[in-house]
This record gives structure tokens, C-alpha cells and sequence, in this order.
């Protein structure tokens, strides 16, 4: 994946969480929810996963923007504490305001900007790296958002060490 599908990861994710503490729009809604990429996962039938969202079919069809939103969608989880299995949609950890939130996520980009690694895989790890080594974030909570990057097939890409 090229470098900067991280801006789209991490950018519209952020717009998001802005647009939803302003408009009060909740987890059911999303700044792009109008869009098949911006849409919120409630079931099996709207999730996105990498292997709907390849890299290699993004280059070949032009729309890189599709492929940068897997972890877009798992980071909307996070900013609600939601998490979605089958259709049942089920509380977690959040983090406890909208600055906690951006400082994750755009630390994640930056480590990832810098990694020989810049994907989507290593963006992945590197939110769960700083919720295992630079936070108070609990073994429940780091669990569950392991999961969640497992729901859209980015569980394999995570250190281990980082989800208990």
C-alpha cells in the first residue's frame, strides 16, 4: 500500500468523530454514511473487510480511497465503544474524550509514516502498541479492539503482546 493511506484512515475517521460530537448523529450515522465506504457496520452484510478492500484492486480500479477505509470503520467502534457481532451490537471501551481519540489515532499514523511498514496492517498495530505501552487501557478493552481489527481480517497484523 502506498504511504498516505493513512491520512484516509486516520482523516476521515477524525472528521467523523468531530461531525458526531457537533451534530449529537451517534454511532448509527457517519460523516461519509451516505457512501458504500463510509458506512457504519451494524451486520455481516456492511462490514468492511481487507479482503473487499484490496490494495492491489484499489490501484487497478482507481479508487484508492475504498482500500483506506477498513480501518476507518474499526476506528468508529473505538470512538463509540461498539462493537458488532452478527447483528447484535454490544457496548466497550472508548476512549474518554474526542482529544484522547485524535492523540491515538494520529500518533498511530505518524509511528506507522515512519514505519518500513506503511499500511493499513502496520496502522493496526501501532493503535494497539500505544493502547498496550502508553496507557492505562484495560486487558478487556485492548481485547476487544484486537477483535474488532479481527472482524475486518487486520487481527493477524497485531503483535499479540499488545491485545491481553
Amino acid at each position: 500500500m502506498q504511504h498516505g493511506y493513512w491520512i484516509i484512515e486516520a482523516g476521515t475517521s477524525c472528521c467523523s468523530a468531530i461531525t458526531s460530537v457537533m451534530t449529537s448523529i451517534g454511532y448509527l450515522k457517519s460523516y461519509f454514511s451516505s457512501s458504500s465506504i463510509g458506512r457504519v457496520h451494524t451486520n455481516d452484510s456492511d462490514l468492511s473487510k481487507l479482503t473487499d478492500f484490496s490494495c492491489v484492486n484499489a490501484a487497478s480500479t482507481g479508487d484508492p480511497y475504498s482500500a483506506g477505509r477498513v480501518v476507518g470503520q474499526a476506528l468508529w467502534k473505538f470512538y463509540h465503544g461498539k462493537k458488532v457481532d452478527g447483528d447484535v451490537i454490544t457496548n466497550t471501551w472508548y476512549p474518554s474524550t474526542d482529544t484522547d481519540f485524535n492523540t491515538l489515532v494520529y500518533w498511530a499514523a505518524e509511528l506507522q509514516s515512519s514505519s518500513t511498514y506503511q499500511d493499513r496492517y502496520e496502522f493496526a498495530n501501532r493503535v494497539m502498541e500505544i493502547l498496550d505501552k502508553h496507557s492505562n487501557w484495560s486487558s478487556s478493552g485492548k481485547g476487544d479492539y484486537c477483535d474488532i481489527f479481527a472482524t475486518h481480517e487486520l487481527g493477524n497484523y497485531i503483535d499479540p503482546e499488545y491485545c491481553n
